[in-house]
């Protein structure tokens, strides 16, 4: 009897940890914040802010942007790494969290923050 050996990993749709589906959740609120943003900017809505100070409303959906992608890069780390997690899902709501993170580390680098 031959067995196959694979090394392809099994990526499933669903997450099925509970760390997982909060990765998923933050991933959602910082993508929707994202939209949200662009659609009012696009719309006429809201004026771009020139500076971070200039208005403190889109400081603070800024800010809420960033902690939830943050909060979705982590979440999905830990149940990649511990829980063992394999769905696709995951990983792109892990790999979307990191966007900003890298983007602020590229501000701080080139002295724009």
């Amino acid at each position: 009897m031959t067995k196959h050996l694979s090394i392809r990993h099994d990526l499933r749709g669903w997450p099925e940890s509970r760390v997982g589906r909060r990765a998923m959740m933050f991933a959602g609120f910082s993508v929707a914040g994202i939209v949200l943003l662009v659609l009012s900017f696009a719309f006429g809505i809201v004026e771009p802010a020139d500076s971070y100070t200039d208005s403190g409303a889109q400081l603070v959906w800024g800010l809420g942007i960033w902690v939830c992608a943050v909060a979705a890069f982590v979440s999905g780390l830990v149940a990649i790494v511990r829980h063992h997690e394999r769905s696709w899902m995951v990983v792109l709501a892990t790999a979307l969290g990191l966007l900003p993170v890298a983007l602020l580390l590229s501000e701080i680098a080139l002295g724009k923050f």
